[in-house]
């Protein structure tokens, strides 16, 4: 008897402080707090110049609808960051891995988004009411091509010897068979 009261003491001690830790922790979180999470976001920088640009007084009209795609474009680059964390961050929040700060930090991320795209796509229906079913199409094909630039030139000449043996191979080949020419001959597509 003595011996499982001897071995469950430790047991006992680590529970208990493990749960007197657990609270003093939920309670510094509830009362004394973070008074902000880190930010999701960057600067906003394309906001404030879009802000700027349209309060300026000789500014042509295309210059300000340039600077609300940019402003749509970083909306776009956002969106894509809450909507690939969010995902990962539900799930860390129902294993109770994370905090109850840092989820509502991303809700209020994902709100605050929201708003701006209601925001620009009111500012493009100023500029035509057809814009504003489109700036941001237009903002994602944009950022999309932005995406596709930053591959390092390195992995692009990853492809080029592979085309190279693909044209050694349609130049030895003299078979008639349609199919087989038909993918040698379209090799060309691969630059």
């Amino acid at each position: 008897m003595t011996v499982i009261i001897t071995a469950l003491v430790p047991f006992l001690f680590l529970g208990g402080f493990m749960m007197t830790a657990r609270s003093i922790m939920n309670y510094y979180i509830r009362y004394k707090g973070h008074s902000k999470c880190e930010a999701w976001f960057d600067e906003y920088k394309e906001k404030e110049a879009y802000e700027a640009i349209k309060q300026a007084n000789n500014v042509g009209r295309h210059h300000v609808m340039a600077s609300l795609l940019l402003r749509a474009k970083a909306c776009v680059h956002r969106l894509h960051q809450v909507e690939m964390a969010k995902p990962a961050l539900s799930e860390l929040f129902q294993r109770q891995y994370i905090d109850q700060l840092l989820w509502q930090s991303l809700l209020e991320a994902e709100q605050l988004m929201v708003s701006e795209v209601a925001s620009i796509v009111q500012e493009a229906k100023q500029f035509h009411p057809a814009w504003s079913r489109t700036i941001f199409v237009t903002a994602l094909h944009m950022w999309e091509y932005e995406k596709l630039a930053l591959i390092p030139t390195d992995v692009q000449r990853d492809y080029r010897p592979k085309a190279i043996h693909f044209e050694k191979l349609k130049n030895e080949y003299h078979d008639d068979d349609d199919d087989d020419l038909f993918i040698l001959n379209n090799v060309d597509d691969l630059d």
